[in-house]
């Protein structure tokens, strides 16, 4: 049913589920369906090389997140023999990267705050460009806030995996791959752990402004709701 919808001539928004099946069984019956795990991939894969919208487009490498986390060695080996695992990586480190900018997108995600030489330690968000990523800092430019030690440039959200939950399974699969031992891993993702910590920590930050905002909007809600009973109080004296 998966592979006929997949492999099929149909509209993205009529066949969203059949990649969240894959990633239920994935996730329900780790252990249980190793022979699977290629077959899954190469499906999710496949179609993601025609997917237009990014709806289809992010559950289609949540398939693969998910596979990595429920097997990363297993995955990795089949990425290899499919022979996509560099052109797979720089696509979902672009789509973790990508942002909604809204009505005004700067040209160079701020170049005046770009800093090279930065450390690691002092660095606050990743530049990326293309496949080369560099450290990006915030601390003296105008067009950033930092608030709480948390760095977040105004007006930005991810333009991907925007749901919570979508986050979390990308940092699972992804921070599985970093306990393969280094034997059995394939010499373009030993070569690319920088990027591979660079993708996890973007997601990380993402994740904990979205909960912030969500802890925010809940608790302006409950403030809203004791006014009303407040006021309500007073009419009713």
């Amino acid at each position: 049913m998966v592979e006929h919808s997949l492999s099929g001539d149909f509209h993205e928004t009529d066949i969203i589920c059949a990649p969240k099946l894959l990633s239920v069984v994935l996730q329900c019956c780790r252990g249980a369906v190793d022979r699977w795990v290629e077959p899954y991939v190469r499906l999710a894969l496949n179609r993601l090389s025609t997917a237009e919208k990014r709806p289809l487009k992010d559950e289609l490498l949540l398939v693969v997140a998910n596979a990595l986390y429920y097997n990363a060695e297993l995955t990795l080996g089949a990425l290899t023999r499919m022979g996509v695992m560099q052109e797979l990586f720089t696509g979902w480190f672009t789509m973790i990267f990508e942002r909604r900018w809204g009505a005004r997108k700067p040209s160079a995600y701020h170049a005046c705050c770009f800093a090279s030489n930065y450390p690691i330690s002092n660095a606050c968000l990743i530049h990326v460009a293309g496949p080369t990523y560099k450290m990006h800092h915030y601390g003296s430019c105008p067009n950033h806030t930092c608030s709480a030690g948390r760095h977040r440039p105004k007006g930005t959200k991810p333009a991907h995996f925007r749901q919570q939950q979508d986050k979390k399974v990308c940092v699972l699969g992804l921070a599985s791959i970093l306990a393969v031992p280094d034997a059995a891993l394939p010499p373009e993702v030993a070569s690319g752990l920088p990027q591979l910590l660079a993708g996890i920590m973007k997601l990380l930050m993402d994740l904990k402004a979205q909960q912030d905002e969500a802890e925010e909007r809940a608790n302006e809600d409950a403030d809203e709701e004791d006014e009303d009973e407040v006021s309500h109080d007073a009419t009713c004296s």
